[in-house]
């Protein structure tokens, strides 16, 4: 990148490593250039999965919310590897549904 500086924020909430943290970075201009300070606080994940369950988020946006709640609630990737297994099925079984691709996934991992 020559002269350039790419720096990654991390994620509010959803940072998919595995921790259930908030991630952020913090910008100091020095003579240099910048420097970053990648930093990290805890996250609410218990109140966040409340809140799935009070606004009726699930119910209202299906496989993919299931997915998605998933993600928030493990900080792992789900979205791309069940679209990837659904691909691989979908293959052998065209007519597999997403809902019951999603069965199978939730008891597979």
């Amino acid at each position: 990148w020559g002269e350039r500086q790419v720096i990654t924020t991390g994620s509010a909430g959803l940072p998919l490593e595995g921790h259930n943290v908030a991630q952020y970075v913090l910008l100091d201009q020095v003579a240099a250039g910048w420097h970053a300070q990648h930093c990290s606080v805890p996250y609410p994940v218990e109140q966040t999965l409340q809140r799935f369950a009070e606004t009726n988020y699930v119910a209202e946006t299906g496989v993919m919310g299931r997915l998605f709640q998933r993600e928030v609630a493990t900080a792992s990737l789900h979205f791309v590897p069940f679209l990837r297994y659904y691909r691989q099925w979908t293959a052998t079984e065209p007519t597999l549904t997403l809902d019951a691709a999603w069965l199978r996934y939730n008891m597979s991992f």
